[in-house]
């Protein structure tokens, strides 16, 4: 570990947050060796965690005393004194203190393991051409980066091996645009050297106002080629100096309210960060040996040929996004470019059909099938190399343009709509039974965090806001219009406990399931009343 690493220190123990504290127990102190740690977490009373995303890193709670509720992934559960619980990687998950005492509970923390990559590549590869900007096409480096940016919820960035970005970065907070805007020099990636990078795994630095950041080497061939940065963290509260060096560094209010929406996170989430960047800097290198291996120069008369990489890039972000028309006039363009730059027609076979093998590539699995991509791609490959004239290229090259940002834009469409429908329709015949967002994604075959995305942007609801509505609005019915005890009714609209179901009613409905079945009665008695007269 780089020497700035001082999160297992003795004077980091206690983290102090605005909803209780963790006491650290144990702290891995070299993740190749030790991988869990373990705290003793107090939520104050009343209290409740902001809800957070844990992604590379699972958790196993038991609750040492007091009482509260656990939400994972849109699922509540009441937790007490006793009870032993699990939140799996990648799941959004917080907690709450229902009661009046403080809720005292023992995490084990464990950082998911990083696949295991090969990481032998090309050998024609050397050091003096280690350039990553070079070595890596920037749109699929950044379509990584935002993968995992997404897939974590922190701030990313790729840097070559002079500190340079090499993409724009991923989930930037506010506060730290702000501050490079003013120059603060803390906030740029040459705080640190290299040489931490070469000698360690990974490297955690403080960048500026008591925050941390942490950066993950890549290398290719053994030899260093850039580096991963992702921050900043804060490990513990501010303190009120903090509050004031903004002040005189930025001269401006919104750079203090744009620090104030950071908020502090355990330091097991440093870990798992690392982790994740781990499994990236390898992807980066996979990235980086498909590319080599597959983007042959093409050579004419002893000169390279100019091939027109922005127009392929403009065919598959048209293709992607289901646009037909625009798909294929950048096509057009790059044939048009192939025959201006000098390309023979059998070249030119060559260009179409590696670009047939990139567009099967970069096209998400989980929006169109790779199964189907790549059955056009063969019999469209097949029907390229027999073209006997640049216009009968041309013709098969169009078509399947055409097929594959029609089958994008089909599937976008029609299975992200199904998606929700079935869902909505799957709510609705199961609310009464135990049912989680994860059950649900599941059912539509979306992961978790997709699921949860386009439920929420198709109907304005999320997960467990949607299910809580479904069954409360049963439970009004059946409280209005049947002599059913509330015992029962809360078990038939999907709450095994009776005092759960009184505090989400109440929390919604704004009165207890009795006041709502008493205020019920009397607007019905008096109905009856004026009807009568």
């Amino acid at each position: 570990m780089g020497k700035n690493f001082d999160l297992p220190s003795s004077e980091n123990k206690i983290q102090k947050f605005e909803w209780g504290y963790i006491k650290w127990l144990h702290e891995p102190k070299d993740l190749q060796v030790e991988r869990m740690s373990a705290a003793l977490v107090t939520f104050y009373p009343r209290k409740k965690q902001v809800k957070h995303l844990h992604a590379g890193e699972e958790q196993i709670m038991y609750v040492v005393s007091g009482k509260g509720y656990h939400r994972l992934n849109g699922d509540e559960h009441l937790i007490s004194k006793g009870m032993v619980f699990h939140c799996p990687p990648y799941s959004i998950h917080e907690v709450v203190n229902t009661e009046d005492e403080p809720l005292e509970i023992l995490l084990f923390y464990s950082p998911s393991k990083a696949r295991n990559l090969s990481k032998s590549l090309t050998p024609s590869l050397e050091r003096n051409s280690l350039c990553l900007e070079k070595l890596v096409n920037k749109d699929v480096l950044f379509e990584t980066q935002e993968r995992y940016a997404s897939d974590l919820g922190i701030c990313l960035g790729v840097y070559d091996s002079n500190h340079k970005p090499i993409t724009s970065i991923s989930n930037q907070p506010g506060f730290c645009r702000i501050m490079e805007q003013k120059g603060n020099k803390n906030c740029h990636s040459n705080t640190f050297s290299l040489d931490n990078l070469t000698k360690e795994k990974f490297f955690v630095f403080e960048c500026c106002c008591n925050l941390k950041a942490v950066a993950v080497p890549v290398f290719i061939n053994g030899f260093l080629a850039g580096y991963i940065k992702s921050g900043p963290f804060m490990i513990n509260s501010p303190e009120k100096n903090v509050f004031e060096k903004i002040q005189s560094v930025t001269k401006t209010k919104k750079a203090l309210d744009e620090f104030r929406k950071l908020r502090p996170v355990p330091k097991s989430r440093i870990y798992a960060v690392v982790e994740a960047l781990n499994e990236m800097s390898i992807s980066i290198s996979e990235i980086v040996k498909k590319e080599f291996s597959d983007k042959i120069q093409i050579e004419y008369k002893d000169s390279v040929l100019e091939y027109p990489l922005d127009k392929e890039k403009g065919i598959i972000q048209k293709i992607k996004a289901g646009d037909r028309e625009g798909a294929v006039e950048f096509a057009k363009q790059f044939l048009n470019e192939l025959f201006a730059n000098g390309y023979s027609l059998s070249q030119i076979k060559d260009a179409v059909v590696e670009l047939l093998a990139v567009i099967l590539r970069v096209i998400p699995g989980d929006v169109v099938s790779l199964s189907e991509i790549d059955s056009l791609r063969k019999k469209y490959r097949k029907e390229i190399w027999n073209s006997s004239d640049i216009e009968n290229l041309a013709k098969r090259f169009y078509s399947y343009i055409l097929d594959i940002a029609e089958l994008c834009n089909d599937k976008l469409f029609f299975e992200e709509r199904n998606a929700v429908i079935e869902a909505i329709e799957c709510i609705k015949r199961n609310y009464k039974q135990k049912l989680s967002l994860e059950m649900v994604a599941q059912s539509v075959y979306l992961s978790p965090n997709y699921f949860s995305y386009l439920f929420k942007e198709q109907t304005g609801y999320n997960f467990i806001d949607y299910l809580t509505n479904v069954r409360l609005t049963e439970a009004k019915r059946l409280l209005k219009y049947t002599k059913k005890p509330i015992k029962k009714i809360s078990e038939e609209v999907g709450y095994n406990d009776p005092s759960y179901f009184g505090m989400v009613f109440k929390r919604v409905v704004g009165m207890t399931p009795g006041q709502y079945r008493c205020k019920s009665a009397e607007e019905k008695h008096k109905k009856n009343i004026q009807c009568d007269i």
